[in-house]
């Protein structure tokens, strides 16, 4: 009796949705993400951590932007100079070149004030439009892409504000806070846009065995900038259905080495996929069962979205559209049981972590 199979169109239309509300929901809670480089240099011990500053970003934004994988990078340090600490922070693009840079300079005896400017520094040049949001926070700090302009406000009931200084002095005080413009920082030669990830997931495929296939899939990418080159090891558990009127049951394994460039946006990605591998076919419940392989050729796309869990850890939707270029077929009982479609598709969802 041969088993009834659904078709393909509700697993791609499943891995759509899944993928659309994904990228929903990434929209809803988070905005441009950046990295976080973060140094207390000597003299500055005693100042709040990277933890403090993360979590001042964080309220002031509504969210936390820091996580490892993003492309821009904020590098923000405090140290002792002279009397005075003073702090330096600047954005830096994929590419390691700093887009702008402010100095901050206030007393030895008052830190926190200072971190408190940092991190409305830092979270103006992620989203400038926290600028009008409400905050005990320091505030008028430019953005870090914005051109240095002369601002100055009093307020007799609150504490001294920091204000952008072009050349005028500012008497000191003992909570006496500067921003002082500096020219655009020269570009980092230590920097490096390459990205090493690792992953491990599970997918169900229809179209490269005579049912559907569940599988497991190991990878790992190198991405540079808004490309990437990864290479994906796959293997399928057998999945078989009822052959002919004759009896017997016909099934499947595929072990898969795939080659994926990708281009993203954000965080989608569009790509090729060229698979080789070995399709394997074997007979149940006949006299004389066989099994044989054969060599098997796929090419196609895949889309995919990451969406950050953790510090190094995100999670991956992926729907791929393969054309099965070996267009193999079982046979059992000397009947056509089964032959390969001209398409296969599959969806999967993996776990991937950011190797270096």
């Amino acid at each position: 009796m041969v088993r009834r199979r659904a078709p393909i169109l509700p697993l791609v239309v499943a891995a759509t949705a899944l993928l659309l509300m994904a990228a929903w929901v990434s929209d809803a809670h988070a905005a441009e993400s950046t990295r976080l480089s973060y140094v207390r240099g000597s003299g500055a011990e005693e100042c709040p951590d990277e933890r403090a500053l993360r979590l001042a970003v964080a309220i002031r934004l509504g969210y936390d932007p820091f996580v490892a994988w993003a492309n821009k990078t904020i590098h923000a340090q405090v140290a002792r100079d002279g009397s005075k600490l003073r702090a330096r922070v600047y954005l830096a693009g994929e590419d390691g070149r700093a887009r702008g840079s402010r100095e901050l300079v206030g007393s030895l005896d008052d830190c926190d004030h200072l971190i408190a400017a940092l991190s409305l520094a830092i979270s103006i040049a992620i989203d400038p439009m926290s600028a009008n949001r409400p905050s005990e926070s320091p505030s008028d700090v430019a953005s870090l892409e914005a051109a240095p302009e002369s601002t100055e406000r009093e307020d007799a009931a609150a504490v001294p504000r920091p204000a952008i200084d072009d050349e005028r002095q500012r008497p000191a005080g003992a909570d006496d806070v500067r921003v002082a413009p500096l020219a655009p920082a020269p570009k980092r030669a230590d920097a490096s846009p390459l990205r090493w990830y690792a992953g491990l997931g599970g997918k169900v495929s229809k179209g490269t065995a005579p049912d559907y296939a569940t599988g497991v899939a190991a990878f790992a990418r190198l991405q540079m900038g808004i490309s990437s080159m990864g290479l994906e090891a796959r293997y399928d558990l057998p999945a078989g259905v009822s052959a002919t009127s004759r009896g017997g049951i016909v099934r499947s394994t595929l072990v898969l080495l795939s080659i994926e460039p990708c281009l993203w946006v954000r965080s989608f990605a569009f790509c090729g996929l060229a698979s080789v591998g070995s399709l394997s076919g074997s007979g149940l419940g006949v006299a004389s069962p066989q099994e044989q392989s054969a060599l098997y050729f796929g090419a196609g796309g895949r889309a995919a979205f990451e969406l950050p869990v953790a510090k190094l850890l995100s999670i991956r939707l992926h729907a791929d559209l393969v054309s099965n270029l070996t267009r193999v077929t079982l046979r059992i009982n000397e009947e056509n049981a089964w032959q390969a479609p001209p398409l296969a598709g599959s969806a999967g969802l993996d776990a991937v972590a950011l190797i270096w």
